[in-house]
Parts: structure tokens; C-alpha cells; sequence
């Protein structure tokens, strides 16, 4: 393999921007569980035929539920559909069992949203017959090397280190969303971060959901916010220095909290 590298000067533009959707946001729980899947299948694939053959599991559809809700709890409607959608080779006399997939699949949600219930959502895993071309350039091998063939053309790039705001936002984050944080403070997982720099002025604007049955009140609902911004600003400050502000659930309105049954909106 040739390997090239790259070097530029430090990323130090004027103006920047930075957002990270957390743990909890539903394009992440997509992107985690189809991630997810695939490590299943490809572990699937070498103990029952030998190797990992072709399947594609990139594509998944979180359909939103609805609730009534309010302060001190509220109850479910409609639950919520996650459906991930792909193809795998079924022709080594051994097929994955969509059934079996699903429930892993729901385990692994409950445990990204450890607060939500299962009549919350339903979650199903749709496969069918890969190509057989693709199928066929993933399964052979040349000159007996156990290594798949390239099926696709995707490639991955990364920039590192990361700008100081881009840590900021990062460890904001993953901050409000530890379980340390979370056994003090009733916020769900559905978390997300944004930073903006304006050459040495900071803003965050921070989206933070609230367990519904954890706050009796609109005071309580605000003693919660108060601490999410408490902790963003001691993060930020730490990191950024001074001169850094923090903003929390900044679509609220009198009568439309930013409340959640399940820790994901």
C-alpha cells in the first residue's frame, strides 16, 4: 500500500462552527445500530460459513412516535418504527434470520436509550439476496489470500487534532450525556451541541431533553437546564478560556419545554 501524507498549517479560520449530535439524536441511533448490525452480521457470517461474505446494512429509517406529555410524565400514543434495511449473500447454505437480527437490534437501542420502555418502539430488520456480481467479488479470493475484494469505491478522510472548539463541543457532549451527569441531572440522551467562534468570541448553544416524570413543575424543568448550563460553561471555560457563552433549549417557550418520555425526541 502507498501511503501519503499530507501536511497544512494549524485550522484557524476567522469564523468557525462545530455541532455534534449526540449519543441519543435519531440520526445518530440510525448510523450506531446500522454499525451495529454489520459487526452482527460479519461475526454471524464467519461462524456459520467460514468468512465474512458479502451484506450491505447502511440504510435505516427512524419514524417518530407520539406522546402526550407534560410535566411529571405523559403517555404513549404511537410508537416509534426504527427499520434497517440491507442485502446479504444467502448462498453459502447458511442465511441470517431477520427475526433474530431485529430483537439484537432492539437490545442494542434499549441500550443506547436505557430510559425508554419497549412498547415505545417497534424495531425490525428487512434483508434480501445481495447481487450475485457483488456477492461473488466479496467471496473470492486471489492467490488464496483470505482478504475480500474491493465491492465499492467508498473512502474515509479524517483531519486531526481537532480544533480547540471542535474539542470543546466534543467534550460538552459527551459530558452531559456520561452517566455520571445523568444520575444528577434528569436529562435524556438525545443531546446536542453547537459552537460557534468568532475569531476569540464563543458561543454554545446547547439542546438538552428532560425525563418528563423526573420534573413535577416548571421550576424543576428550569433547575435542570440551570445545571446543564452550569456544566457546559465550567467545560467550555476550562477549555476556551474566557469570553465563552452558553445558551440551553433555546426553542422553549412558555407552554413547550423541551420535555421526553424516552430520552430521544
Amino acid at each position: 500500500m502507498n501511503l501519503t501524507i499530507t501536511t497544512r498549517l494549524p485550522y484557524a479560520p476567522r469564523v468557525e462552527f462545530v455541532e455534534r449530535k449526540g449519543a441519543g439524536h435519531p440520526d445518530t441511533i440510525c448510523d450506531d445500530l446500522a454499525e451495529r448490525l454489520a459487526r452482527r452480521l460479519a461475526s454471524e457470517y464467519i461462524a456459520n460459513t467460514g468468512a465474512v461474505q458479502h451484506f450491505n446494512v447502511d440504510k435505516a429509517v427512524l419514524a417518530a412516535g407520539s406522546v402526550d406529555i407534560g410535566y411529571g410524565g405523559g403517555m404513549l400514543l404511537t410508537p416509534a418504527r426504527l427499520i434497517l434495511v440491507g442485502k446479504a449473500d444467502f448462498s453459502h447454505g447458511w442465511q441470517p434470520d431477520p427475526e433474530a437480527l431485529s430483537k439484537y437490534a432492539e437490545q442494542e437501542l434499549f441500550e443506547i436509550l436505557p430510559d425508554a420502555s419497549p412498547e415505545g418502539f417497534i424495531v425490525e430488520v428487512w434483508l434480501s439476496q445481495s447481487s450475485a456480481d457483488l456477492a461473488t467479488v466479496v467471496s473470492n479470493r486471489e492467490n488464496g489470500m483470505r482478504v475480500p475484494l474491493s465491492n465499492d469505491t467508498s473512502f474515509a478522510a479524517v483531519s486531526l487534532p481537532r480544533s480547540p472548539l471542535e474539542e470543546c463541543v466534543h467534550t460538552v457532549e459527551t459530558t452531559l450525556n456520561s452517566p455520571d451527569f445523568r444520575s444528577e441531572i434528569p436529562v435524556g440522551r438525545d443531546i446536542k451541541v453547537m459552537g460557534a467562534r468568532n475569531e476569540d468570541m464563543c458561543a454554545l448553544t446547547v439542546a438538552a431533553p428532560v425525563m418528563a416524570r423526573s420534573v413535577a413543575n416548571r421550576s424543576e424543568y428550569e433547575e435542570a437546564l440551570d445545571a446543564v448550563r452550569s456544566r457546559t460553561l465550567g467545560v467550555a471555560v476550562e477549555l476556551l478560556g474566557e469570553g465563552v457563552s452558553v445558551r440551553v433549549n433555546q426553542a422553549d417557550a412558555d407552554d413547550t419545554p423541551y420535555l421526553t418520555m424516552s430520552g430521544t425526541s
